[in-house]
């Protein structure tokens, strides 16, 4: 796949939506979330994810996220599961409008012992509930 350097991609990133995959995963009928490293929503609990690449299948993205953020290669049941749509004054490159679009895709893994984050996450935990934002935010498309 081809990148665009970061100087351009930086003035993208101001002047257009960016579509994102989120992921809920599902553990023992528990949520895993990361306590997020950079903006936006640093510092909070959410849910992994990140931007899909020009050329990417979303759901190529979606288990390019699971590998790469989490070392998670072992699941079942990948869904699409919803869409999210927000509007945040900072991004991992500063402050803007930052506007993203996310897929959000459902899975469940059997295994917890494995995982290791990198560095876009602090740390990680189950929980019962996701985020009211996605909660709140999301528009699902599968039951």
């Amino acid at each position: 796949m081809n990148y665009i350097d970061d100087a351009l991609y930086k003035k993208i990133i101001k002047k257009i939506p960016i579509l994102c995959i989120d992921l809920i995963i599902i553990y023992q009928k528990q949520f895993l979330l990361v306590k997020r490293n950079q903006n936006p929503l640093m510092n909070e609990w959410w849910v992994p994810g990140g931007r899909v690449r020009q050329g990417e299948l979303l759901e190529d993205a979606a288990i390019r996220k699971l590998n790469q953020e989490l070392s998670i290669y072992e699941y079942s049941g990948l869904k699409k599961y919803g869409i999210y749509q927000d509007y945040f004054k900072e991004s991992s490159i500063g402050s803007h409008l930052y506007h993203t679009v996310s897929i959000v895709y459902k899975l469940n893994i059997n295994n917890i012992s494995t995982i290791e984050i990198d560095n876009t996450s602090k740390e990680w935990k189950l929980l019962d509930r996701l985020p009211n934002r996605l909660i709140n935010k999301m528009e699902k498309i599968n039951e």
